[in-house]
């Protein structure tokens, strides 16, 4: 449990409550969504330091000296990449797995993270229905076509609010033991899943179910995922209905004509975004950080079979078939979900490794 009086467990609680829910400002402020020096946009990072600050007694000093040391790595790399201008993306990149690494051992209270995840579900649900219903179209940017509103709530963009249900909901289902308020999340997330119309999300959502349900995922289903999740994905532009295969497709095709003229570090000269986290390191890092990252998650799959925890199985295999589509690495709230459920669930593998030695 998070140390300290109740008020300062309280605190903690408003902070990470505040953290997620911070996007109900674009709501205040709509247009602000397009403008990427967003005084909402900068929040979470003030909002990042307030947390550190209140809980600077559980970091330890090592854990500061490697986070300087990490910090000297993310620097070289900025400076490496200075020509592509988009250095601000290094920040993103490292941000939360340094937050989240320094304050791992706060994210031990299971009752606070039940509590503050049933909250914000409920309050993104309540303002996806509110903007499917009365404020549609209140973000232009994501079209009113023949096809429909994406609905997007709190969280800046339908693909992000998507998939941050679908683990919410994974969590939620999880940690809740009640079978009616099991099934009520589960048809609210379909329903928000719909709003969203991110076929990523609905294809994870589907695994998990398979996965739940079933208890077997067979290859087929995992292979026709991957597919579909590349291909049939959709977007609206200018109201014409596409694909973001085709879309995603030349942006795949444009980032490997800068890895054939720089295949150790792609972005050296120039920058080249892609909907696929694994380029994006490639492209940032060069290729021996995207293999020690596919290593590192490797490492996580063998912990989670070790100690038969296989719903971490599911929910890591989730997040790394999203990366084929999302750059979730250094996305608000996703990267912070991600580096939690990791950090989270090796403390506890570590923990009873020890207790066994």
């Amino acid at each position: 449990m998070i140390k300290g009086s109740k008020f300062h467990t309280n605190i903690n609680f408003f902070l990470i409550l505040a953290f997620f829910m911070h996007g109900i400002l674009y709501f205040v402020f709509p247009t602000e969504i397009d403008n990427t020096n967003s005084f909402i946009k900068y929040i979470k990072y003030i909002l990042v330091i307030s947390f550190i600050i209140i809980n600077y007694h559980m970091i330890k000093s090592r854990d500061i000296l490697f986070v300087l040391i990490f910090m000297n790595v993310s620097f070289i790399f900025y400076f490496l990449n200075d020509s592509t201008g988009l250095n601000n993306i290094y920040i993103l990149f490292f941000l939360p797995i340094i937050f989240i690494y320094l304050l791992r051992n706060t994210f031990n209270n299971t009752k606070m993270i039940l509590q503050s995840t049933i909250y914000i579900y409920i309050v993104i649900s309540i303002f996806a229905y509110l903007e499917y219903t009365i404020f549609k179209g209140i973000f232009p940017r994501f079209g009113v076509g023949d096809f429909g509103y994406r609905v997007s709530s709190i969280l800046v963009n339908p693909n992000n609010f998507g998939l941050t249900v679908v683990f919410m909901t994974i969590m939620l289902h999880t940690m809740i033991t009640k079978p009616f308020f099991k099934k009520i999340i589960l048809l609210n997330t379909v329903i928000l899943i719909y709003f969203s119309m991110s076929k990523t999300a609905f294809i994870l959502f589907i695994v998990y179910i398979l996965y739940k349900y079933i208890k077997l995922i067979p290859l087929f289903v995992i292979i026709g995922a991957i597919y579909i999740s590349l291909t049939f994905d959709t977007l609206f532009i200018d109201d014409k209905y596409l694909t973001s295969s085709s879309i995603r497709g030349g942006l795949n095709n444009d980032f490997f004509i800068l890895a054939n003229e720089n295949i150790l570090l792609p972005f050296w000269n120039s920058y080249q975004y892609t909907d696929n986290i694994y380029l994006q390191l490639w492209g940032f890092f060069g290729l021996f950080f995207l293999l020690i990252f596919f290593l590192f998650n490797q490492a996580l799959f063998i912990i989670f079979f070790t100690f038969k925890q296989y719903t971490n199985v599911i929910v890591l295999f989730l997040f790394l078939l999203a990366g084929l589509t999302t750059n979730y690495l250094y996305l608000w709230p996703l990267a912070y979900m991600y580096w939690g459920f990791v950090f989270y669930n090796t403390n506890k593998y570590f923990l009873k490794l020890s207790k066994n030695i």
